[in-house]
Parts: structure tokens; C-alpha cells; sequence
């Protein structure tokens, strides 16, 4: 029983990473050609700014404006990562049974007691789906 368990969760977190590396993938080529589209655009707003001031002043203009889009962006940044995590219902559950679940393993477990956890775990997942 036990082995059969741990095949599905292996398959299970196989799944799951393999997904993981898709996104990914799929993130980094679009990544790759929002850059490219991103120095083209560069490129012809240089060209239109050149027509009508010295190609200096375009270019200082252009680094100008990316110099302030970079400082917002990294304002942005350093806010998000001061601000407190908000935790999930399930692992707050998942931290305050863990010693009872310990326990549960380090003994002989009987019929009640998978019942017990069972309820409160169904419990533990309904409340995280209806608190959303």
C-alpha cells in the first residue's frame, strides 16, 4: 500500500514539475522576443526623435526615459518584497497538525484516528476553497 503510494505522489510531483518546465519554456521564448520587440521599437522611436533634434538628444532623451521607467519598476520591487506574505489556510493547517501527524506515525494507527484526520484535512480544504 505504502509503495503504491509513493509511485503516485512520485508521478504526481513528476507531473507537476514537467508542467513547471513548460511554462517556463514557454515564458522564456516570450521573454526573449518581447526584448527583441522592445529594441526594435527603440530603434524606430531613435529614428523619429533624430528627425527632429541632433541624434545626441534623441539618444538622451531615450536613456533618459528608461532611466525613470527602471527606477519605478525597481521602487515597485523593493515595496512588493517588504510587504508581508499573506499564508495560505492549508499550510497553516498542514504546520498545526503536523506533530499530531507525527505522532500518528511514530504509533500504531487505528481506524479512528485515519477518520479523524480525514475529516479535519476535508475540513482544511473546504474552508481554503470557500475562503477564496
Amino acid at each position: 500500500m505504502i509503495g503504491g503510494l509513493t509511485t503516485l505522489l512520485a508521478a504526481e510531483a513528476t507531473s507537476a514539475m514537467k508542467q513547471q518546465v513548460r511554462a517556463a519554456a514557454w515564458m522564456a521564448a516570450g521573454g526573449i522576443l518581447g526584448i527583441g520587440a522592445l529594441a526594435a521599437s527603440l530603434v524606430g522611436l531613435h529614428q523619429w526623435l533624430a528627425a527632429f533634434m541632433p541624434a545626441l538628444h534623441a539618444t538622451l532623451w531615450i536613456a533618459g526615459g528608461l532611466a525613470l521607467l527602471s527606477l519605478a519598476l525597481l521602487t515597485t520591487g523593493m515595496v512588493i518584497r517588504k510587504a508581508k506574505r499573506e499564508r495560505s489556510a492549508l499550510n497553516m493547517t498542514a504546520m498545526a497538525l503536523a506533530p499530531t501527524a507525527a505522532r500518528l506515525v511514530l504509533r500504531r494507527i487505528n481506524f479512528s484516528t485515519v477518520g479523524i484526520g480525514g475529516i479535519v484535512a476535508l475540513g482544511a480544504i473546504l474552508g481554503r476553497k470557500l475562503g477564496k
